[in-house]
């Protein structure tokens, strides 16, 4: 049994299986290149596909024979892919064979599909019922209840953007995150631009144990606060959150989050920011800045999608809301690009009084939610003596 009889076969058995197979006549090879032109013809007159409405289209063809060929239609969508592929081999080799090389770029291109990646309507179905039976929450906690309460989490191949002033804190904030999530025993790769490692593990040992920021920078610890950084570090060892930092591209990234969703499994990847990733300064993502901005946005929605894992993404804000009497940030604030508000799921805007000291309560506005809307503002509170944020006491 060949390929092509086995589709031709199914379709036979089950003529609605031919409203699955996206396949033209000139993908089959000999005799079978006519059956299929039938078939498609009979499909397109709403007319039934069977032996008695074929005989007389492909006279001398061995319909019989197609019809024992398989067992039944379910694998028609697999045999299909084959016969897809063998199609496309026998193009290059034809164009080459003819020494048209300058048509192969474009043939190529054409390369097919899985047609498993379709979802038919039996398949849409399937999948709901299956909801039904497991209701687990596919979300991730963001480890403050508040976020949590007005979008349900992180979801799995959406892309969250997180949009702030300089200074206003999300690098903190981002930091925090992975921390959360990783104290749930979720594997978070965090892609750090802006800030060295030191400067992140600084910022760990303060959080972890209250000691403050200026001796931790100097290395100007007591014995005993010595003994809080070796204890926060036992704990930190057995947390699954994995720190890479220094300047990076968008294929630098996918390439080191494919090797660890293969390596370690990943939950989640963290990326701060957007503006100060290498592919802003090369040319060929682009005529300008706004245009490259666009090729990094586009690339990392990708990422999250291919890789079936959400992907925060800090992004810097411009200053106009500085000059307006409402200084609380907007989407049209996000810098650089539109194509950021149009490929982030979810758009977190933050914003803190920059009049007061460093630190502050944050609010963060959920600007956009593709699945569930925007949301008023929530309020997290700056702990000074921890230098962090928590959720804010319950009413």
């Amino acid at each position: 049994m060949n390929a092509e009889e086995a589709v031709l076969g199914s379709i036979l058995i089950d003529p609605d299986q031919i409203k699955n197979v996206y396949l033209a006549p000139e993908d089959f090879t000999g005799g079978n290149q006519a059956i299929f032109k039938a078939m498609l013809e009979l499909s397109k007159e709403n007319k039934p596909i069977d032996l008695v409405t074929l005989s007389p289209k492909v006279k001398n063809a061995n319909l019989i024979k197609l019809t024992s060929s398989v067992p039944n239609s379910f694998d028609c969508s697999y045999y299909a892919e084959i016969v897809a592929d063998m199609a496309y081999q026998r193009r290059i080799i034809d164009t080459v064979h003819k020494n048209e090389l300058d048509k192969l770029p474009e043939i190529l291109k054409q390369k097919p599909q899985s047609f498993s990646e379709v979802v038919t309507p039996d398949k849409l179905a399937n999948y709901m019922i299956e909801m039904t039976n497991d209701k687990s929450d596919p979300g991730i906690s963001w480890g403050f209840y508040d976020l949590d309460r007005i979008n349900g989490g992180l979801y799995p191949g959406e892309m969250y953007v997180v949009g702030a002033r300089p200074s206003i804190g999300k690098s903190q904030i981002l930091q925090q995150i992975a921390i959360n999530v990783s104290n749930r025993g979720k594997n978070v790769l965090f892609i750090s631009i802006e800030m060295s490692l030191r400067m992140l593990v600084d910022r760990e040992v303060a959080m972890a144990t209250g000691i403050d920021m200026l001796k931790i920078r100097r290395r100007d610890l007591t014995p005993d606060e010595w003994g809080m950084v070796v204890d926060a570090a036992g704990n930190i060892s057995e947390r699954p959150l994995y720190y890479l930092c220094g300047n990076r591209t968008t294929d630098s990234v996918s390439s080191q989050a494919e090797r660890m969703k293969v390596k370690e499994g990943l939950d989640l990847i963290i990326i701060d920011y957007l503006q100060l990733m290498k592919d802003v300064n090369n040319s060929k993502h682009g005529a300008n800045k706004e245009n490259r901005v666009g090729y990094i946005s586009s690339r990392i929605k990708q990422l999250a999608s291919d890789l079936n894992v959400p992907v925060l993404l800090a992004s810097q804000l411009n200053r106009l809301s500085e000059y307006r009497e409402d200084k609380a940030p907007t989407l049209a604030d996000l810098r650089d690009s539109g194509c950021i508000e149009q490929d982030a799921d979810c758009v977190l805007l933050l914003h803190r009084d920059r009049e007061s000291s460093e630190g502050g309560n944050l609010s963060i506005y959920q600007a956009k939610g593709r699945q569930v809307g925007r949301a008023a503002p929530i309020e997290l509170v700056w702990v000074e003596s921890r230098r962090k944020y928590e959720n804010k006491a319950k009413a």
